[in-house]
């Protein structure tokens, strides 16, 4: 019976190791169409319907103009006067006729509304008084706004002051009407900032020929931006630079991107740019688009496509013979101004009718050429795929100019290929955002099988999707058609679906990394996040186990999720505490490169240090609300996005920083200059009394980024922010903390901060002693994995240093260049069993600290070290929201203080720094650190003289220069530690003792 049992399973492992899944790898490049147009939202042609009057460029042929390969929308130029034709009365139909035809249709609009035109009435203008025309109404002259009368070829037009107070009061109040019936409108491409300007392009080449001022140009700007909170808004670059010196375009140019404002360039071809900008193809100002194009859609508009053709510049079919002045083509031209602006939306400034026959294959080009244009690379996924979670691979390239501005889904479906049952799977986010124009991406999608499906052969196929509230738009991608089906999936392939059972390979991941699942339960629930939990017990590689509740992740479904700490095989049970539903299963948990969960040194829990054991210097940076967002602050238009969160941390990383500090986190901090339009996670419904699943897997996905590039972070808001959204209810409260801790907690690289910023502050508190500490205790009390503790304080002492729950002091100050003041202050705060986190203790530029030198920097750094404090560093011009913590712009870093900080803190790490603690008492100058009968490190600010008392024994002693560490200087041996006398040169010195 034994023989034969030991048969039984040798065959079962042999049955286990035949039946081992692979992947299979499918090439996407032969099958790729560069051809076929790809007519997709957020980019593509625009057609000029009103344009030099409201008769020009009629569509003639509506059947040709709905064949227009990649036609996006319609662009309405009209004067100012034709829709307000007397104060307060409104004539939208000159333009809801144009969006009652064609938005149904599926054709977007965009809008520039004039003050000036140079062409007469009727037409151009609406109204003539006296041989005068008026693109502005005429009744605003009459209200006594200013402004003069040019005169262009014997046409007489009023310009206005641009600056006029009557003037941008009724301009101010006709485009809040406008704004309150267009603004936020889904078919609403962008709004052009048009009241400035012939045609409202910023010049004043035909008229009065004097440029409009800074100031005039902002006060424009400050009226759309006033209004228009939910649409693009977009200027021409004529408005930035037209007439203005250099200083003065940056001003504007900072004000506009600043602000949210896109540009346009409406010169493209016209003869004068192209014989005068040849290298820039024809693009006057082509480093205004970068890097604006990484966040915000440029529009490129072609000069009048007639007059293009006047000047000799569209010769042949397409566009494609050489202009002989030139020595290039029109299209090569046109092609190029449109690669070097990144333009997205492109226009022909003509007839569609005479464009299109005319160029029928450039259109064709462009259309796809504009914007982003998506190909799939290859795609790497199981032979055979199990219920529940699985991963997918795919490398994407994008073969246009621009990236896309939203974020597209990439939906999987399954279809079987014996009863045509179709199950899909939506990834949220696919990543698109981040697919910049030629450059190969790779992206990992996990997809969750449900158990219900039945085992067998699978069609696997894929689609990008827009998935915007009510809107939702196929994204199509360079495949070829034959590939695609009725629905607008490719198809990927044929898979074989496993139930998870029998010999399934559990689930993998890595040492102090995240292990998560999934389980469905369809069972109505009044309230999932309350009503019921799901427990889950864990068992580890030793046997020894561990409970960890699961949460609610929305839509029927529910997450467990675990930061395991043994390598192994782990294996999991869990159970709905109503027994609706239950599951168990396993997984591997392998060696990885995470150093351990960040937490307290366990030698000398003073410093900071990693659950392996390992020692952690904390390198910390101050990092501004915005962080956390994923999209440009609604409010005041100020640009973020993912791109530009993962450009600031690679400067970061390459900064050698290792944590930060991070304002509106978790929460947001609505207060003016502050969290206020900046689109943060927001994790708590005020109105619903709920947590947000949603908004909890946005801040996670910033998380994972973080720990992927081993960076902690400290939330500067913690668990229950000033000005946020959090429950005051106990009841509502502990299940907050619950339900955060049961998703945040399987993080290594976070710590827990109770309440910030300053919840004490003396004149402004906003939670009292008692509530602090009452949430400290439910929040240790959650705390599974003994995440490390704090709480925010005010300047001066921490009054919780002593609480039993809290594990470091987060100290705000002192704030001083005296270091003897520093270092004292920091130590009165030190116990010896927890850390000390120097949060906003040393801030240069920041106005409530002391203007730091350079030398202050690097000495304070140097002391608060000494004092076994971890600074959180700063660079502001302000408060805490200014400068380059506040912009994360890498343009805007003082790199010389960066390196400062960090050059300081590699000395440190290069002797045994957290072996030792603070030990003034034994020497008679400067600050030291010992390890007494080992080490000693002390340090001279000013040189000079030190005795020692240390323990017996035979010391090698070392001199460093403090301000170049790379000089080191014997000092011979000692055995009493007595008559150290700094080197003659130099200012401030390390003296090492080492046994």
């Amino acid at each position: 019976m034994k023989r034969t049992g030991l048969i039984l399973i040798v065959l079962l492992l042999v049955s286990c190791i035949s039946n081992k899944n692979t992947v299979r790898i499918k090439e996407f490049h032969p099958l790729w169409d560069t051809v076929r147009v790809l007519s997709n939202p957020g980019k593509g042609w625009y057609h000029h319907l009103l344009d030099n009057g409201i008769s020009k460029y009629k569509i003639r042929n509506d059947s040709i103009f709905f064949s227009f390969p990649g036609m996006d929308h319609l662009y309405l130029r009209l004067a100012w006067s034709y829709l307000e034709p007397e104060e307060g009365i409104f004539n939208w139909q000159v333009i809801d006729t144009i969006i009652d035809k064609y938005v149904p249709l599926g054709y977007g609009i965009s809008f520039r509304i004039t003050s000036k035109e140079t062409g007469k009435f009727p037409g151009s203008v609406n109204q003539e008084v006296a041989g005068v025309q008026y693109a502005t109404p005429f009744w605003v002259v009459k209200a006594g706004a200013g402004g003069s009368v040019a005169e262009r070829n014997g046409t007489k037009s009023w310009v206005p002051d641009w600056d006029d107070p009557v003037y941008l009061k009724k301009l101010d109040a006709f485009h809040k009407a406008f704004a309150e019936r267009y603004d936020g409108k889904p078919w609403l491409r962008y709004v052009d900032i048009g009241s400035i300007g012939e045609w409202g392009e910023g010049h004043t080449s035909f008229s009065t020929k004097v440029p409009p001022s800074v100031e005039e140009v902002k006060a424009n700007m400050d009226i759309f931006l006033k209004h228009y909170k939910k649409s693009q808004l977009v200027c021409t670059d004529d408005l930035i630079y037209y007439g203005k010196n250099e200083e003065d375009v940056k001003s504007i140019l900072s004000y506009a991107l600043g602000n949210g404002i896109s540009l346009r360039d409406d010169s493209p071809l016209v003869d004068w740019y192209v014989q005068n900008y040849p290298d820039t193809w024809s693009v006057s100002h082509p480093w205004f688009y970068d890097p604006l194009y990484l966040s915000s859609p440029v529009v490129f508009e072609l000069q009048h496509y007639g007059t293009v053709k006047k000047d000799g510049n569209w010769l042949g079919p397409d566009g494609s013979d050489t202009i002989p002045r030139f020595r290039k083509s029109g299209a090569r031209i046109m092609r190029r101004a449109i690669e070097t602006m990144h333009a997205t939306y492109i226009g022909y400034h003509g007839y569609a009718e005479e464009w299109l026959a005319d160029n029928p294959v450039l259109t064709k080009e462009l259309a796809n050429l504009c914007g982003y244009w998506y190909f799939p690379v290859t795609i790497t996924y199981p032979k055979k795929l199990l219920t529940g979670l699985n991963t997918i691979e795919m490398e994407w390239i994008n073969k246009g100019v621009a990236p896309a501005y939203n974020s597209f889904a990439i939906i999987f479906r399954f279809t079987s290929a014996t009863d045509g049952q179709v199950f899909d799977v939506v990834v949220e986010d696919s990543g698109n955002r981040n697919w910049l124009p030629g450059k190969i991406q790779k992206e990992r999608y996990d997809i969750e099988l449900p158990s219900a499906l039945k085992k067998g052969e699978y069609f696997m196929k894929f689609k990008l999707m827009e998935i915007n509230n009510d809107v939702k738009n196929e994204v199509k991608v360079g495949l070829k058609e034959s590939l695609i089906d009725g629905d607008g999936f490719a198809l990927i392939g044929k898979i074989t679906l496993l139930l998870a059972s029998g010999c399934r390979k559990p689930a993998e991941t890595g040492l102090w990394q995240i292990f998560e699942s999934s389980i469905e339960n369809r069972k109505i629930y009044s309230n999932p996040f309350a009503d019921v939990s799901l427990n889950v017990i864990y068992t580890r590689p030793d046997g020894s186990k561990i409970e960890f509740p699961g949460f609610y992740a929305g839509n029927s479904l529910w997450k467990i999720r675990l930061m395991p700490d043994q390598a192994g095989r782990w294996k999991y049970r869990a159970v709905f505490s109503d027994k609706s539903k239950r599951m168990r299963g396993s997984f591997m948990c392998n060696e990885s490169d995470v150093p351990g969960m960040v937490t307290l040194y366990e030698d000398n829990p003073i410093w900071f240090g990693y659950t392996s054991g390992k020692p952690l210097l904390l390198r910390s940076f101050q990092v501004g609300d915005r962080f956390f967002a994923d999209t440009s602050n609604f409010i005041t238009g100020e640009v973020w996005s993912d791109i530009h969160r993962s450009r600031f941390l690679n400067w970061l990383q390459a900064n050698r920083y290792n944590m930060i500090s991070a304002a509106s986190h978790y929460l947001n901090r609505n207060s003016e200059g502050r969290g206020k339009g900046w689109n943060t996670p927001d994790l708590w419904d005020e109105n619903a009394q709920l947590p947000v699943p949603a908004e909890y897997e946005k801040m996670e996905k910033v998380l994972n980024e973080l720990a992927a590039r081993k960076i902690i972070v400290f939330p500067f808001s913690g668990f229950l922010g000033r000005n946020a959204d959090y429950p005051s209810d106990p009841v509502k409260r502990e299940l907050y903390l619950t339900y955060t801790i049961s998703r945040l907690a399987s993080y290594w690289n976070v710590v827990f901060n109770t309440g910030g910023p300053e919840p004490t502050l003396p004149h402004s508190p906003y939670l009292s002693r008692e509530e602090i500490i009452q949430t400290g205790m439910a929040i240790k009390e959650l705390n599974k994995n003994n995440h490390l503790i704090t709480v925010h304080t005010p300047t001066g002492d921490s009054e919780f240093r002593d609480e039993p729950w809290l594990d470091f002091i987060t100290l705000q100050g002192p704030k001083t260049t005296n270091r003897k003041e520093l270092y004292e202050g920091l130590l009165r705060n030190h116990t010896k069993k927890k850390g000390l986190y120097a949060q906003e203790t040393l801030w240069p530029g920041n106005k409530y600290h002391p203007a730091y030198t350079n030398s202050d920097i690097r000495k304070n750094t140097i002391v608060a070290t000494m004092a076994a404090a971890m600074i959180n560093f700063a660079d502001m011009n302000g408060d805490s929201s200014s400068g380059f913590s506040g912009s994360l712009d890498t343009e805007k870093a003082n790199d010389e203080i960066h390196k400062i900080y960090n050059n300081t803190l590699d000395f440190f790490e290069s002797v045994d720094y957290y072996k030792m603690s603070p030990m003034n008492e034994i020497a008679d100058n400067g600050y030291c650190l010992a390890l007494p009968g080992k080490e000693y490190l002390v340090y001279l600010e000013e040189g000079g003289m030190v005795n020692l008392e240390v323990e017996q024994g035979e010391y090698k002693v070392t001199w460093v220069n403090a301000s170049n560490p790379k000089e080191i200087i014997d000092g011979g041996l000692t055995t009493d530690g007595k008559g150290f006398t700094s080197p003659r040169h130099g200012v401030d010195w390390f003296l090492r003792l080492v046994k």
